[in-house]
């Protein structure tokens, strides 16, 4: 009775995220057209893992001649280069993208789905050392994409919209990650067979419910400024302008700083000037001007110049109008409170 009730739960748990993975993954390939192009690396990578995890727990109940059971397994080959260009077309609009490029990258697979009434899949040495190599290219697609997004993230420029999708892609990798130390777990014989089942589904409502909160991470970039007057270089060079007044110039320390009183210094209007921040920073005026005054504190508390100047001048120093609206900022922005980053670096120094 007892092993009876852990099958259901088996079944019912594993159908679960099946059916998700399946769901979200057909409904990204099918609205592919309306959507970022990286959605269909996501969608190949869902129902490649969605049907295998299938092919689990249908094997768990019945046989699966072995030559089928190869068409299942060459699906993983598609998870590595799927997680590879999804993360970089996301996050940066990769443009080198081109089919020659995933031919190459997507050979693998085809190489087995071609090969596969000759590949032995019997649990003796040829077949066990075909699942590891299979193991280590998802390893090594995943890590290389860890790795990237790591270097990427010491380089962009910060702001709200774009943090988002770096979150996102972070998470999306762990839980790529915690699924193939899994399947090598079970290999091994460490776990079960069907915890592969267990962690897979609640990988994929782990990312469903981040994706149903974060609907705009599936969507194109808004194009509400199509018909703007300003051109696009026209808005390129005006970007380069205020990019270097605020660098150079630091107008954001002046805390009576409006979006009419920086336009008037570029010379554009208000409204151009607030399309050009949203089009280029993916930010409005008060989260551009925000994110560079907490840079400026940033820079001021971890100088040892102002170890001794309080926290409440600093914010002043920097533009804002109140301690609460500095402490606010800088928590969502680094992640900390201004009084752990300084005392990060305070440590640093003695």
């Amino acid at each position: 009775m007892y092993s009876g009730i852990l099958q259901q739960l088996e079944l019912l748990l594993g159908s679960v995220g099946v059916i998700m993975s399946m769901f979200f993954g057909t409904f990204l390939l099918v609205t592919f057209k309306n959507r970022p192009k990286a959605n269909l690396f996501l969608s190949a990578y869902l129902i490649a893992l969605g049907l295998r995890i299938c092919k689990a727990l249908f094997f768990n109940y019945y046989p699966i001649d072995p030559q089928i059971r190869n068409l299942f397994l060459a699906l993983l080959l598609t998870v590595g280069p799927s997680v590879w260009f999804y993360v970089r077309d996301f996050i940066a609009h990769d443009k080198v993208i081109r089919k020659k490029l995933l031919f190459y990258h997507y050979f693998p697979f085809i190489l087995m789905v071609c090969l596969f009434p000759v590949v032995p899949n019997d649990g003796k040495f040829y077949a066990l050392l075909i699942f590891t190599m299979i193991l280590i290219h998802m390893a090594v697609y995943t890590s290389a994409t860890l790795i990237w997004l790591l270097n990427y993230k010491k380089h962009y420029q910060p702001n709200v919209h774009l943090n988002n999708k770096i979150q996102w892609a972070f998470f999306f990798i762990s839980i790529t990650i915690v699924m193939i130390l899994c399947f090598t777990a079970s290999f091994l014989y460490v776990i079960p067979y069907l915890s592969n089942v267990f962690v897979f589904s609640i990988g994929i409502v782990s990312l469903s419910i981040w994706g149903l909160n974060n609907p705009k991470l599936f969507e194109k970039e808004n194009k509400k400024y199509a018909n703007s007057a300003l051109s696009v270089e026209s808005a390129k060079y005006q970007m380069s302008k205020l990019t270097q007044l605020m660098q150079i110039e630091e107008p954001f320390l002046d805390s009576e700083l409006s979006l009419a009183i920086l336009s008037e210094q570029l010379d554009v209007t208000p409204k151009h000037l607030s399309q050009i921040i949203n089009q280029f920073e993916k930010e409005n005026y008060s989260q551009y001007i925000t994110r560079y005054r907490i840079e400026k504190a940033k820079e001021l508390l971890s100088s040892p110049k102002y170890e001794l100047m309080k926290i409440a001048t600093i914010a002043y120093e920097c533009g804002f109008n109140s301690i609460s609206s500095f402490n606010t900022a800088f928590k969502n922005l680094q992640g900390e409170t201004a009084s752990q980053y300084r005392k990060k670096y305070s440590v640093r120094s003695s």
